[in-house]
């Protein structure tokens, strides 16, 4: 079944950055006598984004002014229109077909690293494995020594580091603008999370409708950080509220809420009201599989099938809460599925 978007999509790109060398002496592979580091400056809810990009010689070679040319190259030519924001070291060169062209100007001596930004439209949004590629070349040919790396651009959070396993999800899901941080240095990937954040994950993925307040719970307050996300979650159905007319906004949201308030913000905002069609998951494979709620067992089998949800050591976990990491987690999977379909 196709799904259709009512909202702002969420873009998920693979990313390749390669340096190619051409008429220098070769290296191995994994010395890569060019480093190049990109990083995302500023992306701008208008889509403009300002990247720098820096290049380290790593070698022994000296490479004399303009020797070296630099393509920037994405196949969906999301760099169209792009232009030198600041720079010192770069001659700009007449680029075609979504490619950026430039020639290093200045000396590049060992050991001796260039820097230079660039501004413009982007079609997609940038994170670590946004789909850029990067070219250091001499003349204007190229062969089959190509030396390969990813593009980084780091998150700056100082408790998110590279070696954990959730790095790459809260860096798309930041990136994203799915989830922001705590404080603008630290994200929290282990603190748990309660149900107006998670409401405010949604709402902030559906474009961020305002709304004009209303008392529909009575812990909902006027201008709290969550108030229009619980309106709007409320009045979509994603959120109901629990029997004595409370939101619960501070309550540490279970893997079951999570499941559920996703299932129904699919079949609201995504399939305009039609179910997914699923093959259907035996829950009972699970050891607490008795533990699902009923309000949340359609949303449960539908979560772990299409893989939302792997288990907990080998257990569903139902009612066990989730952290800030799992919830970046969930979320990119959820994006991942949607833009399957």
């Amino acid at each position: 079944m196709k799904m259709k978007r009512i909202g702002i999509s969420i873009v998920t790109v693979l990313a390749l950055l390669i340096v190619t060398m051409v008429g220098f002496p070769s290296k191995a592979e994994d010395e890569r006598p060019l480093k190049v580091h990109v990083r995302v400056l500023e992306q701008k809810e208008s889509e403009e984004a300002t990247l720098q990009i820096s290049i380290n010689n790593q070698s022994e070679n000296t490479y004399p002014a303009e020797t070296l040319r630099i393509r920037i190259i994405n196949q969906e030519n999301i760099l169209e229109g792009w232009r030198i924001v600041k720079n010192d070291v770069v001659d700009e060169q007449e680029s075609a077909h979504g490619e950026w062209q430039a020639v290093i100007k200045n000396e590049l001596k060992p050991n001796a690293e260039i820097s230079f930004e660039i501004c413009g439209i982007a079609g997609e949004k940038f994170y670590k494995g946004s789909e850029i590629v990067v070219l250091v070349c001499g003349e204007d040919e190229y062969d089959s020594t190509c030396y390969g790396q990813y593009v980084y651009v780091p998150v700056p959070f100082t408790d998110v580091s590279e070696e954990e396993w959730f790095y790459d999800y809260v860096a798309r899901a930041y990136f994203n603008r799915t989830m922001t941080g705590l404080t603008q240095t630290t994200f929290g990937p282990g603190e748990e999370l309660s149900r107006a954040q998670f409401a405010t994950i949604l709402w902030r993925d559906s474009g961020e409708p305002e709304m004009n307040y209303e008392e529909r719970f009575s812990d909902v307050a006027n201008g709290q950080f969550y108030t229009d996300a619980a309106l709007w979650a409320q009045g979509e159905g994603v959120v109901t509220g629990y029997e004595d007319g409370r939101f619960g906004p501070s309550d540490i949201i279970t893997r079951e809420q999570i499941a559920t308030m996703l299932y129904r913000y699919m079949v609201k905002c995504y399939m305009g009201g039609n179910k997914p069609e699923t093959m259907g998951v035996d829950l009972s494979v699970f050891p607490d599989s008795e533990n699902v709620s009923d309000f949340s067992r359609e949303a449960m089998n539908w979560a772990i099938e299409i893989g939302l949800i792997k288990g907990d050591n080998g257990r569903i976990n139902p009612q066990g809460n989730a952290s800030r990491a799992v919830c970046a987690t969930i979320m990119t999977r959820f994006n991942d599925y949607l833009k399957s379909k």
